[in-house]
């Protein structure tokens, strides 16, 4: 599914071990992820991807996806 999807949206909110696992497998495919978590996460393992966009509450989370796939 990595290698069909057209974008990827990593939430690395909370800094959870399967979203880093997951960004693991979109580098591997040699594919590019926009990164999103949620305002205060502390992240780790994301050099080669664009910067991280922060959202505050579900309305933004909302708001920053819809405008990642608009965009």
């Amino acid at each position: 599914m990595i290698q069909d999807a057209h974008r990827i949206i990593a939430d690395l909110s909370y800094g959870r071990p399967s979203c880093y696992y997951e960004l693991g497998l979109v580098e591997a495919s040699h594919k590019r992820a926009d990164l999103i978590a949620a305002t205060g996460t502390e992240t780790f393992q994301h050099a080669g991807h664009g910067p991280i966009a922060y959202f505050d509450d579900l309305e933004g989370y909302a708001a920053l996806v819809a405008g990642l796939l608009d965009s």
